[in-house]
């Protein structure tokens, strides 16, 4: 396994090999120092898959709990990181197919107060909270691949790995998505 340093809370490098070695051995408390290493980035990856709070929070605690679960089928071969960012992939997925169909309600059963509004203008809305929006509006497996690459900042090798999927096919999936955001950015400014 490969040696990766972690921090503890006390700012003490700690080797993420020996950390995983010690909670298969079966000093479980231990699992907390991966979980503190890795939850700030696990929380940004989920954030922008799926911007909302709970589901978020549900997704993370539900990648922690499956990587403990399969901590010995963890082989070094790729970083812990890419290997717990993969979980997070498939339940980020688990959890909006869990949202689209518990949200599979008919417009009657809808008050009409509720819908949402278009009374606010597109030029109106900030930057940022646009671009997340146009990030959501991705297929799946583009907008996953454009957060692993711009804000994981992982290499397309370690993408391709964390997807199940080939270094090309991340390349092209990541293409296509900044393609479609620069069509839409175009399509603002018309």
């Amino acid at each position: 396994m490969p040696r990766i340093a972690a921090v503890t809370a006390e700012g003490t490098p700690v080797d993420e090999a020996a950390v995983i070695a010690r909670v298969l051995a079966g000093q479980v408390d231990d699992f907390e120092i991966l979980v503190r290493r890795h939850q700030a980035a696990l929380y940004g990856f989920a954030w922008r898959q799926l911007a909302d709070e709970d589901r978020v929070a549900e997704a993370v605690q539900r990648t922690f709990v499956q990587a403990y679960r399969s901590l010995g089928k963890f082989d070094g071969r790729a970083a812990f990181r890419t290997w717990l960012l993969g979980i997070a992939v498939r339940e980020c997925r688990a959890v909006e197919r869990r949202a689209r169909r518990d949200a599979a309600v008919s417009l009657e059963q809808v008050p009409e107060g509720s819908l949402p509004s278009d009374s606010v203008p597109l030029e109106r809305q900030v930057e940022p909270a646009l671009v997340r929006k146009w990030i959501a509006r991705l297929p799946s497996r583009q907008r996953t691949v454009l957060n692993l690459r711009l804000f994981a900042g992982l290499p397309f090798r370690e993408i391709a790995a964390a997807q199940g999927i080939s270094e090309n096919a991340a390349k092209v999936n990541y293409f296509y998505a900044v393609k479609k955001l620069r069509q839409w950015l175009t399509e603002r400014g018309s």
